[in-house]
Order: structure tokens, then C-alpha cells, then sequence
């Protein structure tokens, strides 16, 4: 069985009640061709070109949704999507079997213009609403698997309200609490105000993995930076006087400072794939 959804605001409503049909038997979406060379998700990895992310034993996450944990999805059990529905739709959902396909709907993709429509016959509609439809979708859930395929996390937390926390920013308190470490000293009137948005994302990590690390571990870490960093290390604290040496820190800290072994070049990893043995 073949079923496009549309997921409606709608409050009064349960989740799985906001899902309206908009058609059936018709494949919307196309599966990459590239699955097989995923990665686990990790906010310190970038994807290569065309890769994708996954995260495994997905109905098993907060932030997966009631309509994947139901064992059989009818299409009897949904309404057909109203005129009054197409300005609320946030996305859709077009599953095949045990596959689902998830898009983000913006307002930008919402169309509604007059239009002359060809095919076997010419046809004017005054007032056509269409959704414009991506190649591939945001998202793709395999059921079998229990297994999420995305490729960006921005674009599937319309979807899956809270997966964000895997990747989330620092709150302000959180920065201002960062910067007020005893191995931080702020220069030249630098504040958690002159943060920018990444930059923000890559504090949330910091503050995880500084919190993992026990007394010894944090002094091998400040070694670690002052020796790659770069950085003014006055009293016992790194001087930040600006954006960029904050970056410097942080990189410190995840530990991307290198030095290749044959040209003894030292570099910053832009990108980190954790390697496990058994």
C-alpha cells in the first residue's frame, strides 16, 4: 500500500488524528541510492557528498512519533485533506510498506496562483494550490530496521519535535557559566552576547565533554590546547578575546588539533569519525 499524509496543526486533535490522506497508490519519493554508506549520527562528523546520517533503534527515542510505533496503518483511518487543511500542513509522511518518507513543508512550498496546467488537455484553475515535492525526502524511517536516515538535523525537527537535544545549542546561561571557567580569562569586554549560532552549538558539546573528563583528564586537556591552540595562557587560564580564539579553545577541547606524521603539518580537524574496536 502506497499513502501520502499530510501532518495538520491542529490542538484539538490527537497526533495521530492531525495525519489527513491526500492520495494513494502513487510513489512520491525517491530512495538514495546511497544508504548503505551512512553514518551514526555525531554533530562532530560532516557528511561527504550525497552521505546521510541514521540513527538506530529509533522507536526507542523520545522524540520518535506515535504514527511509526503503530504495528498496521490503514488508510481508513484517516480523513481526507481538506482546502481549509493545505495552509496548516507542516509536512509529509508517504509510506510504502514498512518505509517511511518524511518532508518539511515551508511556507515558501505552499503555492497558491493562478495557473494553466498541461498535459493531454489545456486547463485554467484561478486559484491552484499546490505543494512543491523534493527529490528525496528530509527523512526516511525503515521500520524493519528501526533505523532514521536524515541528512540534516535542522530540517527534521519540525518533524521529530526534541531530537534537537542531539545537536542543541547553549542557552545564554549556560555560555555565560562556560566562560566564567576557572580555565577562562575574558579579554578586550568579549561576552556570551558576542556568540555567535554555531559557535553556540559547538559550547553545548563542550560543556558534555568537559563533564566526562575527571581532574587528571582536564589537566591533560589545558596541555593538550596550550600546546595546539595558540592562545595566550595567562594565570592559569586562557585569555579569549575574541570569537575566533573562543574557536581555538573549543577545537582544544574536542580534541582537533593534529600534526600529520610524515610532513609534520599541523592541522584542525574540520570533521571527526569516531573509530571503535572490538
Amino acid at each position: 500500500m502506497k499513502q501520502l499524509l499530510a501532518k495538520v496543526r491542529n490542538r484539538s486533535r490527537s497526533a495521530f488524528e492531525a495525519f489527513k490522506k491526500i492520495i494513494s497508490d502513487t510513489t512520491i519519493f525517491s530512495m538514495p541510492y546511497n544508504l548503505t554508506d551512512c553514518i551514526e549520527y555525531n554533530p562532530n562528523t560532516l557528511l561527504e557528498n550525497n552521505q546521510w546520517y541514521k540513527i538506530i533503534n529509533f522507536s526507542e527515542q523520545a522524540f520518535c512519533i506515535n504514527i511509526l510505533k503503530e504495528e498496521n496503518i490503514d488508510s481508513v483511518d484517516f480523513d481526507m485533506l481538506s482546502n481549509d487543511d493545505f495552509v496548516k500542513i507542516d509536512y509529509l509522511c508517504s509510506f510504502e510498506d514498512d518505509i517511511f518518507y518524511f518532508q518539511k513543508i515551508s511556507k515558501s512550498q505552499l503555492i497558491v496562483k493562478k495557473r494553466i496546467t498541461f498535459g493531454e488537455s489545456y486547463e485554467y484553475d484561478a486559484n491552484s494550490k499546490s505543494v512543491v515535492i523534493n527529490k528525496f525526502p528530509d527523512a526516511i524511517y525503515i521500520k524493519k530496521e528501526d533505523t532514521l536516515y536524515f541528512q540534516r538535523l535542522e530540517s527534521i525537527v519540525p518533524i521529530f519535535r526534541g531530537i534537537d537535544i542531539l545537536y542543541k545549542e547553549a542557552t545564554e546561561q549556560e555560555i555565560t557559566t562556560f566562560l566564567q571557567s576557572d580555565f577562562i580569562a575574558l579579554n578586550n569586554d568579549f561576552n556570551a552576547a558576542k556568540v555567535n549560532k554555531f559557535t553556540r552549538k559547538r559550547i553545548a558539546l563542550a560543556i558534555s565533554t568537559i563533564a566526562s573528563l575527571d581532574n587528571e583528564r582536564k589537566c591533560e586537556m589545558i596541555e593538550y590546547i596550550k600546546a595546539n591552540a595558540g592562545l595566550i595562557f595567562n594565570d592559569n587560564a586562557f585569555v579569549i578575546s575574541s570569537e575566533e580564539e573562543l574557536k581555538k579553545l573549543l577545537y582544544g577541547i574536542s580534541e582537533r588539533y593534529y600534526e600529520t606524521p610524515v610532513s609534520r603539518e599541523r592541522r584542525i580537524a574540520n570533521s571527526v569519525i569516531s573509530l571503535t574496536t572490538d
